[in-house]
């Protein structure tokens, strides 16, 4: 079995390899920058460099993303609240013998 690609993840990782190519083919201007060694430097310059390597998602991406969550999330709250009623009904119901 071989691993199917779809159309967006064949195109995130063909631009993560150009992105990392560029940066491989750039050429250092007075050369590369000592790294310090010091505890909290050391640890903001790695965050740094990854943060260099993300593909980001375009901004289109970005929107559709975000729908699905607000689409989901309301789902969900109308979900709770419609499983919420009826309990509160059914208990209403049994313990206090309503209408």
């Amino acid at each position: 079995m071989g691993i199917v690609l779809t159309r967006r993840s064949a195109n995130l990782e063909a631009a993560a390899r150009d992105k990392e190519a560029k940066l491989a083919k750039k050429p250092a201007v007075g050369g590369e920058r000592p790294k310090l060694n010091l505890p909290g430097v050391r640890f903001f310059q790695d965050i740094i460099a990854e943060l260099k390597r993300v593909v980001w998602p375009t901004r289109q991406d970005a929107m559709r993303m975000s729908m699905m969550v607000i689409i989901v999330s309301v789902a969900v709250g109308l979900a709770l609240g419609v499983v919420d009623y009826i309990f509160t009904v059914v208990v209403d119901r049994i313990l206090i013998g309503g209408a």
